[in-house]
């Protein structure tokens, strides 16, 4: 949908309209909000979208949608926690402040702005404010729930080969782009709604430890975690497959408050089973990869000699226009093209500089730390089970919005168990009988949280 001509401006009345009262809706129902957007940022692909000045996909729109509707709540004080500013809202918010410092120096591209400034804060500031609406037990079981769907029609694509979401129509650019299917090893690879097997594989890890956390039973947990990790190994992405595997290892060892000793264990010999099952399979289509693997790879290596040419504020010393664009860097491949940058943290680093870089790294060090310090939730070892994607390829599709979700999660539930396990500390130097009653709560952490 695009806004052309004054005779299109009945129509965007109209849905101007419809989008007031779907957001009045949204904010009167918080829970129906969220769902609706995990419905958007799963099975809509991102060539579906609006385009009004500039491009929306459907998942940006969406998240947009989602934190307007969360805003009235917060104005009123309907809240389930009183807020509470951390450390990670404030290096959020250096990170943003310091990348506009770039745009003010005009080193820095209009898109990379708008990413940062929309696409990014939007699913940040989402994530950080869902808790405040809508319980954390409710929100873990919702994302549960959603990517256990978007699993199971992964299974459906792999086995009948066919994407139905290649059908839908949209922008043709983008269409171009990622509306095609992948083949690796001459098999094709599942990519779902996402239009990558990558961003699929990735978003699906994401999920992996938050659904380990869900109020179901230990049973309908385990269940779901392996056919999220089966789902992740047939999108043939070796990114997928080690963040997915990684973050059911550190949930099974880190959330010990939060999985009881039977998921733990569970999760681990689940893990095995899937290594086994899928073994045969995966050796067989990188075997047949060739050289393929290895020289994707050596590309991701080569891209580090650009770390020397960062500046501060603004686009890396590599930068040059070319017909009208900015390329960031021109990067040698054995195939002679030009390829995107397959870093997600380095790419920060080239189109804001290495100060907003190093922010990110500091929080990424914070998380790291949180998952030793024995107060740790699943958002949490979501994102450091991604360390090794952030390093490897690029924020793309509904996988960008996603971990940003998620990274505003975590600073919220990180906060709120911190604040239960103080409030708990303090209760029990002075019993009380409201002290005795929560040791009859459920073991799981989680549904201490609000």
């Amino acid at each position: 949908m695009s806004a052309g001509s004054l005779a299109d401006l009945p129509v965007f009345c109209a849905v101007g309209v419809v989008l007031v009262a779907v957001l009045l809706l949204m904010a009167r129902m918080p829970r129906l909000a969220l769902a609706g957007w995990l419905v958007v940022l799963c099975f809509v692909p991102v060539w579906v979208g609006i385009t009004f000045v500039v491009g929306l996909e459907g998942h940006i729109v969406a998240t947009v949608g989602l934190l307007v509707s969360l805003l009235p709540g917060l104005v009123r004080g309907n809240l389930l926690t009183p807020p509470k500013l951390t450390w990670g809202d404030g290096l959020f918010a250096a990170f943003l402040v310091v990348t506009l410092v770039a745009v003010l120096s005009g080193r820095v591209t209009f898109s990379a702005t708008f990413v940062v400034a929309v696409q990014w804060t939007a699913a940040f500031l989402a994530g950080r404010l869902i808790g405040y609406r809508v319980r954390l037990s409710w929100v873990y079981g919702a994302l549960a729930v959603i990517f256990t769907v978007v699993a199971a029609l992964a299974f459906v694509e792999f086995t009948a080969g066919w994407n139905p979401f290649l059908d839908i129509p949209g922008d043709a650019s983008l269409r171009g782009i990622w509306g095609v299917v992948e083949h690796r090893g001459g098999g094709a690879r599942t990519e779902g709604a996402f239009g990558h097997s990558i961003a699929l594989g990735a978003s699906l890890a994401l999920a992996v430890p938050i659904t380990l956390a869900a109020p179901f039973r230990i049973v309908v947990r385990l269940l779901m975690v392996m056919l999220m990790l089966a789902a992740a190994v047939i999108t043939f992405s070796r990114i997928g497959l080690v963040t997915a595997g990684l973050g059911a290892a550190l949930a099974a060892l880190f959330l010990r408050s939060d999985l009881p000793r039977r998921l733990r264990v569970a999760t681990t010999a689940g893990l095995v089973v899937v290594g086994v099952a899928f073994a045969s399979l995966v050796s067989n289509v990188f075997a047949a990869a060739g050289t393929e693997a290895t020289n994707s790879a050596n590309y991701r290596l080569q891209l580090l000699a650009l770390v020397p040419d960062l500046e501060p504020f603004g686009w890396a010393s590599t930068a040059y226009h070319i017909a009208g664009r900015t390329v960031l860097a021109n990067v040698q491949t054995t195939d002679g093209t030009l390829h995107t940058i397959d870093n997600a943290l380095l790419l920060v680093g080239l189109s804001y500089g290495w100060v907003p870089l190093v922010l990110l790294l500091l929080g990424l060090l914070g998380a790291v730390c949180y998952l030793f310090s024995g107060r740790v939730v699943a958002p949490t070892i979501s994102l450091v089970a991604q360390i090794p994607a952030f390093a490897t390829v690029a924020l793309i599709t509904q996988y960008s919005t996603f971990t940003w979700f998620v990274a505003g999660l975590t600073v919220f539930s990180q906060s709120a168990l911190t604040r239960t396990a103080d409030t708990r500390a303090r209760s029990q130097g002075h019993p009380s009988p409201a002290v005795d009653q929560s040791k009859n709560h459920s073991p799981e952490m989680v549904d201490s949280i609000p």
